[in-house]
């Protein structure tokens, strides 16, 4: 019979009740309620230039959907100068290329150490 193994691997068992990290009072921050009932804060516009056939592009967006984070998606595979056309708008050729606001900020690598970083958070606050 194996018992009750919590003890014996040190797993803590999640007890329900408001995150006391998370927890804020309302008058602390300015954001506006939306439909659901949750506190949502206004946030800066993200665009991420991709096209249908690259890998990166597909785990830039699966990051940005997994925080939350809407953004508007331009696939450049139909334009021929889509190379030219990036180094025009962002300064970058490769793909994806993601903007915060009116930042270029490169691509997925660079998108995931903002993220690692607490700094992607705080761009999207920063409008």
């Amino acid at each position: 019979m194996l018992g009750d193994r919590s003890a014996t691997f040190g797993v803590r068992h999640a007890t329900c009740g408001p995150d006391p990290v998370v927890a804020v009072r309302r008058a602390d921050v300015s954001g506006m309620l939306d439909r659901t009932g949750t506190f949502s804060m206004p946030m800066t516009s993200v665009t991420v230039y991709s096209t249908t056939w690259c890998p990166w592009c597909d785990r830039a967006k699966a990051l940005l959907n997994a925080r939350g984070i809407a953004f508007e998606a331009i696939n450049i595979d139909d334009q021929p100068d889509f190379r030219q056309r990036l180094m025009d708008l962002t300064g970058g050729y490769t793909v994806p290329q993601i903007v915060i606001g009116t930042e270029p900020i490169g691509g997925f690598q660079q998108l995931r150490a903002l993220d690692a970083s607490g700094e992607l958070e705080k761009k999207l606050l920063a409008a």
